[in-house]
């Protein structure tokens, strides 16, 4: 006999991520993280001290500073540059609504077509493929303050 609960129990297990990281966009949109503060779509906020025990966002590390964005694509798509770092380590990590970790760039994983800490560009897009670009997102702009 099937289990009765099971569309339940279905609908938890696929549908909880994606309502809890949808609260997550929310929060982050509305009041911040912990240490980095609040910050529209197409917008990045930036960590100006490490996390600690009252930062509850479950990817932050507590020993690198960070940076957050939501980045919305109903628009079109998105371009977002990256400067030179000379040398420091960094990474972005693209992540979807479902907390699914779908690919990185940075140091580790550009070497093998450009220097590994060098400027880069890349557009983001959805579904709907198109060339116009409807937002660029640039994270060589200085921090606010």
């Amino acid at each position: 006999m099937p289990d009765p609960s099971a569309p339940i129990r279905d609908a938890y297990v696929y549908g909880y991520p994606l309502v809890a990281g949808l609260h997550e966009v929310a929060r982050f949109t509305t009041t911040g993280l912990g240490a980095q503060p609040q910050a529209d779509f197409n917008k990045f906020s930036l960590a100006t001290t490490l996390a600690g025990p009252a930062d509850t966002f479950v990817t932050i590390t507590n020993d690198t500073l960070s940076s957050t964005g939501n980045i919305d694509l109903s628009g079109g798509p998105v371009l977002l540059h990256a400067p030179d770092t000379g040398g420091t380590y960094y990474v972005v990590h693209f992540i979807d609504a479902w907390t699914n970790n779908f690919t990185h760039v940075g140091r580790r994983a550009t070497t093998a077509t450009r220097p590994p800490t060098a400027r880069f560009s890349t557009t983001l897009t959805g579904q709907r493929l198109h060339c116009d670009i409807s937002y660029a997102i640039h994270f060589d702009q200085p921090p606010p303050g």
